[in-house]
């Protein structure tokens, strides 16, 4: 069997994805890190400000959009969902606009929407509810019914967690939010 060579560096292969990232520790030893882990050292690092980028699946008839964030109602004092839409990759930012919501005596108090490049297309209303987890997610409404090859930027924070992203998952669902689907919600128009 043939013994393993060093390859230079500037020989390595170029790729546009890897599973981990080899390293020297601070020893000097040669260590591998998880690529996944790496960001998320890199994210707490910098203040967790690097948005997640959720392609939107074709589906027949897009309602809208559920983003589920680990933030915990035993935690939460206030939550901010900020929000970029592009209908394809290579224009995202089309439009823009952030949310935040206050959370005292296990009610919403109120909420704030502030908007940048905003021409409402796309979206006129966000609601935040308290998930079966209590956890919270927010339902972004889709007023476009496809949106196959179009893009959510998105970042969650909580003044409890930080400036961490939050954000667990996005979906396309094919059904609009029902309003008083759960005990506790906030529906925020955007207008």
């Amino acid at each position: 069997m043939a013994e393993k060579q060093d390859i230079p560096m500037n020989q390595f292969q170029t790729v546009t994805d890897v599973a981990y990232i080899y390293a020297e520790s601070s020893n000097g030893s040669q260590v591998k890190i998880k690529k996944s882990d790496l960001v998320n050292i890199m994210n707490t690092l910098i203040g967790g400000i690097f948005p997640k980028l959720y392609p939107t699946p074709f589906i027949d008839k897009v309602k809208g959009f559920i983003v589920k964030t680990k933030i915990s109602v035993a935690q939460y004092c206030a939550i901010r969902l900020q929000c970029s839409i592009g209908f394809n990759q290579n224009h995202m930012g089309n439009e823009n606009f952030s949310v935040n919501i206050k959370f005292w005596d296990n009610n919403f108090s109120n909420g704030d929407l502030s908007k940048e490049n905003y021409f409402l297309s796309i979206c006129n209303y966000v609601i935040c509810y308290v998930d079966d987890d209590n956890t919270f997610s927010f339902y972004i409404n889709s007023m476009r019914d496809n949106h196959s090859g179009g893009y959510l930027m998105l970042y969650a924070i909580s003044n409890v967690a930080g400036n961490a992203n939050q954000i667990i998952s996005m979906k396309a669902v094919a059904a609009e939010y029902v309003v008083g689907s759960h005990a506790k919600e906030k529906k925020i128009s955007i207008s």
